[in-house]
């Protein structure tokens, strides 16, 4: 017969200890709705009930024991709605932080790229220049962000890594939110509306923009947002990251290429400063060599 004490958890493992991602996403949650309430913004409520039923549906499978037991669908389930939840949370703090408007920096930031050497509009000119297939290679690898993260849920997920994709998650969200935080200090409008370069859709991409600063625009709405953070470039963050998280696998090969493209794309077709794309990859690099304390 087991002794009494045998049966009971140890100190190390109760109570469990929430993931560190869970953590923070929960924390940016809970400010978002301490400051959408403290300023009288509005929620689309249709977006938070599309929210509310991709989370259910992601969830739903783990209401069968076979696949709650199966810890390489459990692990990529909830790392699904945790992300979902997480990128909710930080697209309504950039809307929010963005409508602070303190004046912007792009003068600034032009001044510091002609410093570096780089002529922005020669860039633009030379990248326009390239030949068709090398257009659509930068374009593809510029567009491919969010597929890639969702790309690396499922492969780390459902390959067994679930350590690893724990760890690329509170990587991307902690590196998200700095860049949230640290764009706020530096708003700017862009380098297309900068040197005027912008063509209609890139124009129609950044419409929220102006309307947040001056005001006019009050709902938060997760279906319609826009990027709209250009120092420092969340692309160039992201692009460090997602390479990180492919790393010793099969994949690292052409998530390292992929990336760079990614890198090389962003400047022009992200309307981003050569330094917003600098700051975005020396944030990403501090977080990759940052050691979290907890293990998980």
């Amino acid at each position: 017969m087991p002794s009494l004490g045998a049966s009971l958890p140890t100190p190390a493992s109760w109570p469990p200890r929430p993931a560190p991602a869970w953590c923070l996403t929960l924390a940016l949650l809970a400010l978002d709705g301490l400051w959408i309430a403290a300023q009288g913004w509005r929620l689309a409520m249709r977006d938070l009930l599309l929210l509310a039923l991709a989370l259910g549906a992601l969830q739903l499978p783990l209401l069968l024991r076979r696949y709650r037991r199966d810890a390489r669908i459990a692990a990529t389930l909830r790392a699904a709605c945790l992300l979902l939840l997480f990128q909710a949370g930080a697209a309504c703090l950039s809307y929010l932080l963005i409508a602070w408007a303190p004046p912007l920096v792009d003068g600034t930031l032009a001044a510091w790229d002609h410093a570096l050497g780089l002529d922005w509009p020669a860039l633009q000119r030379a990248q326009a220049g390239l030949p068709h297939t090398a257009q659509l290679l930068l374009s593809g690898a510029y567009l491919s962000g969010l597929p890639q993260i969702l790309l690396v849920l499922l492969y780390l997920g459902f390959s067994g890594r679930a350590t690893r994709l724990q760890d690329f998650l509170l990587r991307y969200g902690a590196a998200t939110l700095l860049v949230i935080l640290l764009s706020a200090p530096f708003p700017a409008a862009g380098a297309w509306k900068h040197f005027g370069a912008a063509s209609g859709p890139e124009l129609a991409s950044l419409t929220h923009f102006e309307s947040l600063r001056d005001g006019s625009l009050r709902e938060l709405a997760l279906s319609r947002m826009q990027g709209l953070i250009s120092m420092p470039s969340l692309h160039a963050a992201m692009a460090v990251l997602l390479a990180h998280a492919l790393r010793g696998t099969p994949l690292r090969w052409p998530g390292l290429a992929l990336n760079l493209l990614m890198l090389a794309a962003t400047p022009v077709l992200g309307g981003h400063y050569l330094v917003d794309v600098l700051a975005g990859i020396a944030l990403a690099l501090a977080v990759v060599a940052w050691r979290p304390s907890s293990q998980h």
